[in-house]
């Protein structure tokens, strides 16, 4: 018996300097929802909390400061 369970995806974007251009970043976060995904309680996740999950991964991968690129 094969189960599958959904993918909930969510996409960050963010622009650093490289030198003499700007870059384009983008970084794809997914979690699936199941059993096994459980909140800090112990309870299982549900779909809209695995969501803001993914978004908030994302959205504080967009907020880091980008690394330097082509130094050095």
């Amino acid at each position: 018996m094969k189960i599958t369970f959904e993918c909930l995806k969510a996409t960050g974007f963010r622009k650093e300097w490289a030198g003499d251009r700007w870059v384009r970043r983008q970084k794809t976060f997914e979690e699936t929802v199941n059993p096994f995904n459980k909140n800090a309680d112990g309870s299982i996740k549900s779909r809209e909390q695995v969501r803001a999950s993914v978004n908030a991964k994302a959205r504080a991968w967009e907020a880091e400061p980008a690394e330097a690129l082509n130094e050095g």
